[in-house]
């Protein structure tokens, strides 16, 4: 089952401030202006492919570093930007406009990152209404998967929706704002209490109540905004989010 979603614009200015260590309280006007410029080209000119897919796990996609047999099902997420925006950036580099190609890449980076978190939480409550419970994130690159995996996911989508989207020889995602991720769903109580908790063992006897009452902690697999579980230690994203 493929979902493709129409999730709108989302920019956060005061993260993005933080991100790029700036002080937005004491800020003047003109880093203001220059800000509400950028925006506006974000607008106008991003535009947003998020998609996911859900099958059965029948052990087909031949990810090996992942030595989970429990899974009854996963979610392939893609979540891209068309290659417009990077186009400004680099003639904004190109043309020494350093300031603005720097804080517009940021803005857009900010957007995809976004998406992704809101994409995430509605395979979520997807999973949850249907009895799942999702795994920890797996991404290609990220120390479980290796970044070759890239390719395994991005043609398993391409199988069943149109993806404008290709992969270099290094294995590196075009459009370069581009995010393709892995998700088990677990079903079996005992999976699922072991993914949330490996403490909780057999003395949790309700695990709706328990998949709800943890879903919104730091111990649940299936949050990863604080992007605890990624291996690049020195993203900013993993600080700030």
């Amino acid at each position: 089952m493929v979902n493709v979603l129409k999730l709108d614009i989302k920019i956060n200015k005061a993260r993005i401030y933080k991100n790029l260590h700036l002080d937005e309280a004491g800020l003047k006007n003109p880093m203001d202006d220059i800000f509400r410029e950028l925006t506006q080209i974000i607008k106008d000119n991003m535009k947003l492919t998020c998609i996911y897919s859900i099958a059965d796990n029948t052990f087909s996609l031949p990810l090996c570093d992942i030595e989970d047999t429990e899974w009854k099902k996963y979610v392939i997420c893609f979540v891209s930007a068309n290659d417009n925006i990077d186009s400004i950036i680099n003639g904004m580099m190109s043309s020494g406009d350093y300031l603005k190609g720097y804080i517009l890449n940021e803005i857009s980076t900010d957007v995809i990152f976004n998406a992704s978190d809101e994409m995430n939480k509605i395979i979520r409550s997807e999973a949850l209404s249907k009895g799942y419970l999702l795994s920890k994130r797996y991404a290609p690159g990220d120390g479980a998967l290796d970044l070759s995996c890239q390719q395994v996911l991005l043609d398993a989508l391409k199988k069943t929706v149109n993806i404008d989207a290709y992969l270099t020889e290094s294995f590196m995602l075009f459009p370069e704002k581009s995010l393709l991720y892995l998700y088990g769903l677990y079903e079996n109580e005992k999976a699922a209490i072991k993914s949330i908790n490996p403490t909780l063992g057999a003395k949790t006897q309700n695990i709706k109540e328990t998949m709800k009452n943890e879903s919104n902690s730091d111990d649940y697999f299936g949050t990863d905004e604080n992007c605890r579980e990624c291996s690049n230690i020195n993203c900013p994203y993993r600080k700030i989010r």
